[in-house]
């Protein structure tokens, strides 16, 4: 590659020909050298004659004369300054990518030379006694980069020399194709015969697989008979829990003062409740805004103010009165999920006949105040699935235990585990009996009774009696069975979605020893599932197969978790545990259990899944109590156990 430097190099000062400048000026005192060969530079200026020209007579063009401009021309004498064209250099690369050869002049035949106005000659060769400028060896050898060799990846993969196959080749290539084909054609068609050595070899390999497959079996049937053993152990519950441990004196005092409380309660929630709902019905009715523009002129209000209550219309075709909205029966409810936080919810529902209307409010204590919240917006809800679908609730489906399925969407204030899903399902736990017997009195409510079918009945009944079964066989043992049941459903449901398929609810039957009939088992997939999708939510499973408590069980054992978790938090910690738990109370261990083993120790075995758990959710809080509630069929007996254990 060769480096060509076009262009004419930059005279130094003491060079250029400056007009009025004495020091450029030859003559000037100053002697000129020349800076390649270092002579004296001596200067004859050439001789020039000024002629007058003769005046224009009678404007005759042809008498002025020319102009001469000779003296513009360039002296061939040196005026001290050498003009180097450096287009007659290149910058030359001889041997290697990093070496520059600099000074060898460029051969005319590669590159035509560009001209040069400004040059009087060019030099077309170096002086004589200049040394050539090489810059070839400027670095040393270590930092040279070296020149790299070419590879067999660089050469071509086929090289163009190959020569051409030979005959045998040829017949090599033809011989392996006709095998390959005929190899082809056997494996493709029938196959061969089989010796008797190869049978042999078969039955020999069938035997040995099926000597390990009974080998597995056996450990597995050890394994099953080991783990039944665990599981017919009995609870280690002492029947000295239930003795009471208060006196009959102690027992009414105590529950007066709980009725009191409720009372107060009641009165805040039934205030809060009729005045929201009065407010709302006058405030926000639509009926408002036809009744402006219904006003004259000159009382009408200006456009953009704001309507004020007292400008208001107090009564409306639609809104409700207090007589109408005294018309109503209250209930309690709770909430049907998994989520403790959601779960420990205090809700307080109102029916309102006259319209057959539902709201539900929640209770909220903000320290030493308490405030009811709205939770489910007043409305007709109708029925999502069952033989009632699409009618409206009414008054016959407003008792202890029902469930009320109310749609989620346009509720503002549930919480996001509750707005995500459909449906919520609220368990109602108790009614107010006298408000609904005044309802069913005044004839407010007019719908029809709903009266099951024979169907609806018979379900009902085959399921108390599966329930009674399943209780009779883990009677003794239903606190393991129970909490068991729930740890080995929510490991099988890996994506936390509470839904699980009729083989894995099968299984945790299978391995908590609960006998059933098979045929007797389906009929309870089809009661619990009628749509016949295989699919059921593992916590409505249990609910079916074993049964729940009753609803005064359940306030017990909510009531006993709220003492625990102030917080309301839906989890308890193993701390708290220890501070409420009554450590006084009388426990005597049974037959066979280490004596060392205390009450507490006992509780917190069943409870946890480990001994390194150190939070316990509700969800495990209740499984604990439901097993227990199938050892206890007295409710008094239940009630005593949770009194004499967190003093409730």
């Amino acid at each position: 590659m060769d480096f060509g430097v076009q262009g004419r190099a930059t005279p130094q000062s003491y060079q250029r020909h400056l007009p009025g400048s004495a020091r450029n000026r030859p003559q000037s005192g100053k002697p000129q050298f020349n800076p390649i060969t270092g002579e004296e530079i001596v200067y004859t200026p050439t001789p020039r004659v000024q002629t007058k020209p003769a005046p224009l007579s009678n404007g005759d063009p042809s008498l002025v004369p020319s102009l001469n401009l000779k003296y513009l021309k360039d002296d061939d004498v040196k005026t001290g300054a050498i003009d180097i064209d450096l287009n007659d250099y290149s910058l030359d690369t001889p041997c290697s990518a990093s070496t520059i050869s600099w000074g060898t002049a460029r051969s005319g035949r590669n590159f035509a030379p560009v001209p040069s106005t400004l040059s009087t000659r060019k030099v077309t060769s170096r002086p004589d006694g200049v040394p050539e400028l090489s810059l070839g060896n400027t670095k040393p050898a270590s930092a040279r980069r070296p020149i790299k060799e070419p590879t067999a990846w660089d050469r071509d993969p086929v090289p163009e020399d190959v020569p051409a196959p030979s005959a045998r080749q040829k017949q090599m290539f033809q011989q392996y194709a006709e095998d390959m084909k005929q190899s082809y054609r056997e494996f493709a068609g029938k196959p061969s015969k089989v010796s008797e050595a190869e049978v042999t070899k078969a039955v020999e390999r069938i035997r040995s697989a099926r000597q390990a497959v009974q080998q597995q079996e056996e450990k597995l049937a050890a394994g099953w008979q080991e783990n039944s053993r665990e599981m017919e152990k009995q609870d280690t519950f002492s029947e000295s829990w239930t003795q009471q441990r208060y006196t009959g004196k102690q027992l009414l005092k105590k529950k007066d003062i709980e009725d009191l409380v409720e009372h107060n309660k009641k009165q805040k929630l039934v205030e809060t409740v009729m005045v929201d709902q009065l407010s709302r019905a006058v405030i926000s009715n639509p009926e408002q805004d036809d009744r402006m523009t219904q006003r004259p002129t000159s009382t009408r209000m200006p456009r953009g103010s704001n309507r004020l209550l007292h400008s208001s219309k107090v009564s409306t075709s639609l809104s409700a009165t207090e007589n109408l909205l005294s018309r109503r029966v209250r209930f309690g409810a709770r909430i049907l999920t998994r989520n403790g936080h959601d779960a420990m919810k205090e809700l307080t529902g109102f029916y309102f006949g006259y319209d057959r209307t539902i709201t539900v409010y929640e209770f909220r204590k903000f320290g030493k105040s308490a405030k009811a919240m709205p939770f489910i917006y007043r409305g007709q809800y109708r029925h999502s699935s069952g033989p009632k679908q699409g009618l409206p609730y009414s008054l016959s489906d407003i008792y202890a235990g029902a469930n009320l399925k109310i749609n989620t969407e346009g509720q503002l204030a549930l919480t996001d585990s509750l707005a995500e899903k459909d449906f919520i399902v609220l368990r109602i736990t108790d009614v107010d009996d006298s408000e609904r017997e005044e309802l069913l009195a005044s004839g407010d409510d007019t719908a029809r009774p709903y009266e099951p079918s024979k169907i609806d009945v018979e379900n009902r009944e085959f399921l108390c009696m599966m329930q009674a079964q399943v209780q009779d066989q883990i009677s003794k043992r239903g606190i393991r069975t129970v909490t068991g049941l729930g740890r080995f459903y929510r490991k099988l449901d890996s994506y936390n979605t509470g839904v699980l398929d009729q083989y894995d609810l099968e299984k945790g039957l299978k391995t908590f020893h609960i006998d059933l009939d098979p045929q007797h088992l389906e009929e309870v997939f089809d009661i619990l599932d009628p749509d016949g999708m295989k699919l059921l939510d593992y916590v409505d499973f249990i609910r079916g197969i074993v049964g729940e408590m009753n609803e005064y069980r359940k306030a017990l054992v909510r009531k006993a978790f709220l003492k625990l978790d102030s917080g309301k938090k839906g989890v308890i910690h193993i701390s708290d545990i220890s501070k409420f738990f009554n450590v006084n109370a009388k426990y005597k261990p049974l037959p066979g259990v280490s004596t060392s083993v205390s009450a507490l120790q006992a509780f917190l075995e069943d409870v946890r899944e480990s001994s390194k758990q150190e939070v316990i959710s509700y969800t495990e809080f209740e499984e604990y109590y439901e097993g227990l509630s199938i050892c206890l069929p007295s409710d008094e007996d239940f009630a005593n156990v949770l009194r004499n254990t967190w003093s409730v």
